[in-house]
């Protein structure tokens, strides 16, 4: 994917639309949880919980977390050590600039408000995420769109729904001038300083011809360094305050869950059996084994996903892409694999890959050749697996009668359905490796070396 500087937007661009009927679902639902939570409480609680796995006794918990932080920071109080004004008494582990944010308001109505706001401005956005009017691609994006993993996101108000606003934002942006463009990654930016993660979209830089691109990370460069300098007092006293969970947490996705509850499963189940299993612990074999089978899984993947977008079937099939499904491929590839290799993240933040889907679902139609059918069918069918996983856990203990939660000790269909779950994030790693790599080999950077070294002497 080639940038078109300083061009008009590309006739696939131009395509790209809105779909309403996608927000519309999306309002509908949110004003039927409205009216639950007004009429029939507990009814509310009790759907709630069944699709998330974990609902509040009142909505926009994450959000009411925002304003109490600036609140009690006005006030005087050490946010980093406590935060009183939180009804969860929750420390702050999100960004220093956010207590700055000054005109966020902390009242209890207006902060019901703006948590409202925050859920209709992701609900608005979704609306760019269907590429084509075909039916089936239309029930995919939908139930994706609208699965347990939003539905925790946008219950809770959480600011992860911000990221994927101006994410969509940055997406619109890159199709235009380059003027236009400057806004999509200062909307990049914006978002970084304020999560961290999106910091990862920057690899849109290099879409650009390398003046563009060393001028652009030059002047992004000396943004991020002044922001960590003025910073970084309060930047390090957020780090322990990042929450931390087992890797057999439900509600949690990342790479190093595979590894590390693979030790730790086989530690169980060797005791279960009566075998011993504290050898694990008293010779370190439990996080010697989740290192050696964390580096093979990660050299496995960067293997075959380099292999893939080698392949000029699949490199072709990605060459062709709209220009707008091109940019949610890519920044949706950078958002889910900085996540998912920098540590675990919460179920909610599983919308990120919400932004693959256009390219995904393009990818896997039926024109296409066999092996990117089978390709980016798996990917799509492995994001639905992970952003529904909490349905999937009630569905499994209340209708099929298998506990699907792995503990110590726990039945062996936990453990297998944890397995496939954790295959699943591979998988979608491992697809989106594959579009980074394309992305980097077809960069006008790398195309101007590799033309280089073609050239004749």
């Amino acid at each position: 994917m080639q940038a078109k500087p300083d061009s008009v937007p590309s006739p696939e661009a131009a395509r790209g639309g809105y779909a309403p009927a996608i927000p519309v679902i999306g309002v509908v639902l949110l004003l039927i949880f409205a009216l639950l939570y007004q009429f029939n409480y507990d009814l509310y609680l009790r759907v709630l919980d069944y699709l998330i796995d974990g609902v509040w006794r009142f909505p926009f918990l994450d959000w009411i977390y925002v304003p109490a932080q600036i609140q009690c920071w006005q006030q005087g109080v050490d946010v980093y050590a406590a935060t009183p004004c939180d009804p969860l008494n929750r420390p702050m582990d999100y960004s220093p600039l956010w207590l700055r944010l000054s005109f966020i308001p902390t009242g209890k109505e207006a902060v019901a408000w703006s948590g409202l706001g925050l859920d209709l401005s992701f609900i608005a956005s979704t609306g760019f995420l269907l590429g084509s009017r075909r039916s089936v691609e239309f029930v995919v994006v939908a139930l994706a769109t609208y699965s347990s993993a939003t539905i925790l996101a946008l219950e809770r108000a959480n600011v992860d729904a911000v990221m994927f606003v101006l994410a969509v934002v940055a997406a619109l942006c890159l199709e235009r001038t380059l003027a236009v463009r400057i806004a999509g990654y200062c909307a990049i930016l914006l978002a970084g300083f304020l999560k961290f993660y999106p910091f990862a979209m920057l690899t849109m830089l290099l879409r650009e011809r390398l003046t563009v691109c060393v001028a652009l990370g030059l002047a992004a460069t000396a943004l991020l360094i002044s922001f960590a300098l003025v910073y970084l007092d309060e930047l390090v006293r957020i780090l322990p305050n990042v929450p931390r969970w087992s890797y057999f947490e439900p509600n949690v996705w990342g790479a190093a869950r595979l590894p590390g509850g693979i030790g730790q499963a086989l530690q169980a189940f060797t005791q279960a059996a009566g075998f011993g299993g504290e050898w694990f612990d008293e010779f370190g074999s439990t996080k010697m084994l989740e290192r050696v089978a964390g580096l093979a899984l990660l050299l496995v993947l960067l293997a075959s996903s380099l292999r893939l977008a080698k392949s000029s079937t699949i490199s072709s099939a990605l060459d062709a892409l709209p220009n707008r499904s091109a940019n949610f491929l890519v920044l949706s590839a950078a958002l889910t694999c900085g996540c998912f290799f920098a540590g675990q993240s919460a179920r909610y933040r599983a919308i990120v890959m919400l932004l693959s889907l256009p390219g995904l679902l393009a990818l896997a139609r039926d024109g296409q050749p066999l092996v990117n059918r089978l390709v980016f069918s798996s990917a799509v069918i492995a994001v639905l697996l992970v952003v529904w996983q909490p349905l999937l856990l009630h569905i499994g203990g209340n209708v099929l009668g298998y506990s699907l939660r792995p503990v110590t000790h726990g039945p062996a269909t936990g453990y297998a359905f944890w397995l496939v779950q954790e295959l699943a994030c591979w998988l979608i790693a491992a697809i989106l490796t594959t579009v980074l790599f394309w992305f980097v080999l077809r960069s006008p950077i790398a195309l101007r070396r590799f033309a280089r070294r073609k050239s004749p002497p």
